[in-house]
């Protein structure tokens, strides 16, 4: 495995991703916008599913595989921050 695959493992266990309350954030669900983000609603949200569907992200997440919650995690954070781009974009225009 390589290095970025290992620390992004270790954020999994750690809780440690940029969702949230973690990172001193205070987010809502950019899916929703209904409830707070956090890893268990992320994984629960039907907006949230639908967007990565839309992306070509599936979820299996119920076996606590921690490298592919790692990756959903990952790809999440990453259409998050792209789609929260294009809607200050929008807002700005």
């Amino acid at each position: 495995r390589g290095k970025k695959e290992v620390s992004n493992i270790m954020k999994t266990k750690l809780k440690m991703w940029d969702i949230g309350n973690n990172l001193g954030k205070n987010r809502i669900c950019w899916g929703c916008k209904k409830e707070n983000e956090t890893e268990t609603h992320i994984v629960r949200c039907k907006k949230v599913t639908e967007i990565m569907e839309e992306k070509g992200i599936g979820k299996d997440l119920n076996n606590n595989d921690f490298i592919e919650r790692t990756r959903f995690f990952d790809k999440f954070i990453k259409i998050r921050e792209t789609e929260l781009m294009k809607i200050k974009e929008n807002n700005y225009y």
